[in-house]
This record gives C-alpha cells, sequence and structure tokens, in this order.
C-alpha cells in the first residue's frame, strides 16, 4: 500500500499553497484547484476541467517532444484529447497530475477517477485504446519522490482508494516506481518489436523464417498478384483516413465474428467513435499511419498503425475474410516494412499480447505488466479480495472455449 506523506512534513519539505479540503476521503468539486503543494522547486497541480486540460496543450507537446520517448505517442496530449472527447463518461473524473520546476512543466501523470464496486479507482487516461500506460517526464528534473508526492495529490483530490495501471512496460520509469512501492503485479505480458537498425530490405526478415515457410510466403504473394492488381498505400489524418478507419472497423468486426472472438473494446460504439476522430481531426494529429493493401481498388487489408520519434505501432490490424487464403495481412505487413525501412523507423512495434506471428518476426520483446497499488485501507481490502483480476479471468474464460460455442455465448450476451 502507498503511505501517503503528510503534505506538512518535514522530511517531503511541503508547503500547502492551497486550502485543502478538510475531508481528504471525499473528492473536492472540479476545477478548484485545492490539491496544490510544492516540494522544493517542483508545483504540483491536479488539472480535472477541459478548459484546464486544453490549456496545457504547448505545453505538454514541448515535453513530449524533449522527453517522451517513442512508444509514449499513448501519453501525447492529442492522443488524450481524442480519448476524452469519446471515451469519458459522467462517472469519471479527469484528475491530471502536472509538475512545473521554475514554471516549466516538468511531468505529466495523466489520470482519471472512477468508482467500481463502492472502491475508488485511479487509473490511467486512455483505457482500451491505450496500449501502454506510463508518466512523461524530464528525468534529469523530475525524481521518484515528485512523482510519489503527485500520486499522493491525485488520491487525495479524488478520494481515491486503489490505482490500477495496465500495460506498464518495464523499460518505463513508471514500472520501476511501482515495483519500489510494492504494487502487485495482476498480469504479464510480452510486447514484441523488431528493430529495423540492421534491416536494409524484406529479403533480411524473410531470411528469418526456415526455407519451408519462405517458400509459402512466396506462393501466397504469387495467388495473390495473379487474383488482381495489388497496391499499396499509406495515408495519415485527413478524409480519406476516415474513409479506411470505418473499412477497418468492418473488416475487423467481420474477422471477430466469424471466429466468434469476445473483444470488450470493438463491442463499444466509443471505440469506433475514438478513431473516427482521431482520422478527422487533424489540428490534433496522433501520427496516424494507416496502411492499406488494396485487391483492384478495394481494402482488402489494414493496419492503424501510429509513428512517434521513429518508432511505429501496429495497433488495429484487419483483413477481408473472404480473402483469408491469400493471406492478404502478411502481404500488407510486408509492404508496409519496406515503407518504414525506406522512412527510417527503427522500430516496428507489434504490442502485446506477443502472438506467434508476431513472435516469428520479432527480435525484440518488452514485458507488459498490469499493476494494483492499494492507496488506502478500502483499496487494500479490495487488493486481498483480489477483486481487480475479474476482468482478466473472465476473459481468460471466454477465449478458452471452442469458437462455435463463443459464438453462441456472444449472441447470448449481445456482444
Amino acid at each position: 500500500m502507498l503511505h501517503l506523506p503528510n503534505l506538512s512534513s518535514n522530511d517531503w519539505r511541503f508547503n500547502v499553497l492551497l486550502e485543502e479540503p478538510a475531508n481528504i476521503g471525499s473528492p473536492a468539486e472540479p476545477g478548484t484547484r485545492c490539491a496544490r503543494a510544492h516540494r522544493s522547486e517542483i508545483v504540483l497541480e491536479i488539472v480535472d476541467t477541459w478548459d484546464q486540460f486544453e490549456n496545457l496543450r504547448d505545453d505538454w507537446d514541448r515535453l513530449i517532444a524533449a522527453a517522451g520517448a517513442g512508444p509514449q505517442v499513448f501519453q501525447k496530449h492529442s492522443w488524450i484529447w481524442h480519448w476524452w472527447r469519446t471515451f469519458l463518461g459522467p462517472a469519471q473524473r479527469p484528475a491530471i497530475v502536472t509538475g512545473r520546476r521554475y514554471e516549466q512543466l516538468v511531468l505529466v501523470v495523466p489520470l482519471v477517477a472512477e468508482s467500481r464496486f463502492g472502491v475508488r479507482t485511479l487509473s490511467f487516461m486512455g483505457d482500451p485504446v491505450s496500449q501502454y500506460s506510463d508518466i512523461v517526464c524530464d528525468r534529469e528534473a523530475v525524481s521518484s519522490a515528485d512523482v510519489l508526492a503527485g500520486l499522493t495529490l491525485a488520491a487525495r483530490a479524488v478520494g481515491a482508494d486503489l490505482l490500477d495501471a495496465r500495460r506498464v512496460r518495464e523499460d518505463g520509469a513508471l514500472s520501476a516506481l511501482l515495483q519500489g512501492e510494492g504494487a502487485r503485479v495482476t498480469d504479464v505480458q510480452i510486447a514484441p518489436a523488431m528493430n529495423f537498425s540492421d534491416i536494409d530490405s524484406l529479403a533480411d526478415i524473410d531470411g528469418r523464417f526456415s526455407g519451408r515457410m519462405r517458400r509459402n510466403r512466396r506462393k501466397k504473394r504469387n495467388r495473390l498478384l495473379e487474383a488482381g492488381e495489388v497496391s499499396f498505400r499509406i495515408v495519415g489524418e485527413g478524409a480519406e483516413a476516415l474513409e479506411i478507419v470505418e473499412r477497418a472497423l468492418e473488416l475487423k468486426t467481420g474477422w471477430l465474428a466469424h471466429h466468434g472472438i469476445v473483444s470488450k473494446a470493438f463491442a463499444d460504439a466509443r471505440f469506433g467513435d475514438f478513431w473516427r476522430s482521431v482520422a478527422g481531426v487533424g489540428d490534433h494529429a496522433v501520427g496516424l499511419t494507416a496502411s492499406v493493401l488494396e485487391l483492384d481498388d478495394q481494402p482488402i487489408a489494414i493496419e492503424l498503425g501510429l509513428r512517434h520519434k521513429s518508432v511505429h505501432c501496429a495497433h488495429v490490424g484487419a483483413f477481408d475474410i473472404a480473402f483469408e487464403n491469400l493471406s492478404p495481412g502478411t502481404a500488407q505487413m510486408d509492404a508496409l516494412f519496406e515503407a518504414c525501412i525506406a522512412d527510417g523507423i527503427e522500430s516496428y512495434d507489434m504490442l502485446a499480447p506477443a502472438d506467434s506471428y508476431k513472435q516469428r518476426l520479432a527480435d525484440q520483446f518488452v514485458q507488459v505488466r498490469d499493476f494494483v497499488l492499494p492507496l488506502s485501507a478500502k483499496g487494500r481490502a479490495c487488493d486481498l479480495l483480489r477483486l481487480t483480476e475479474g476482468r482478466i479471468i473472465a476473459k481468460a474464460a471466454m477465449n478458452g472455449l471452442p469458437p462455435s460455442l463463443r459464438k453462441l455465448v456472444k449472441s447470448a450476451l449481445g456482444v
């Protein structure tokens, strides 16, 4: 359990700048900025209104440009902007921690609060579309103590009992911090990636496969070429991307239904709304890279990817189930690999989980963990009862069923 420091503690050298709520366990009204303090030279505040968030854009962009890593595309202001517009519900309350040193933004912790089964939980903004949770910080200007102080302020501002941090990369600052505080790991996955620094062409990638697999790949490429005119293109944000997003969502939904796979994200109408927002609102670009393989001018395989700082994140992949025997998804990926090499992309992040086809391609692997950190006695009790693992157990049980039975269950549940 995180031991929240007393804001007046000499060890933390806190000076309360604005009055704190009398009842720490009760959330304050949005916009009151009640949770504000400074430690040494850092000033921590809670941003919980749309206007405050909008006003952060320029400073946030400068911070992530200077200090953010490639996989932190999911912590960009523009990404959170689209998520806020499409996913944030009335039962949720933003609690973004900002830290400034000499008025310069050096820390952002994008949190949101929500009550689940009577337990007030803090989680990272972006679920279910963000594939990694993280903080954005200038590591030269921010210490672990500063981040813990920010979590303290957020917990007090909203009366939080539990921190639920999903998909935290082991190579990020957040992972070391949570482990240092004794956070419990509730799930572990692997995110595979390809390092393009030593790859000059698609032939180098083909070399990773066995002779039999290479022959099979060539055979399917030839069959696809014989089926009609094959073309490939990459599109960024704009009207054309909006059409591609619609087609990708249609293809993915059809594939999920065909295989009887349950996807909570795709079952939520907001998932589609989010991607439409990303594609269509060009003045809040996230680095969308929609790559499309077409057969006779008809899209048959699409990847909705994201590019940030020479890293390409492969987010949503979809192909036309009618052409499954031609492996259009493989052909689309091969064409995208060539484009990434030509564009100077250093890493192709396939994201968790580590499916078998990803493992055949990857040469880099990063652990991605889910953490739970109690913030109160109630949160500790919730953690002891393992209430946060319900979603993991349910998903594993569902996907472990035969496809025919999964379809029956999906139909009965209406998902």
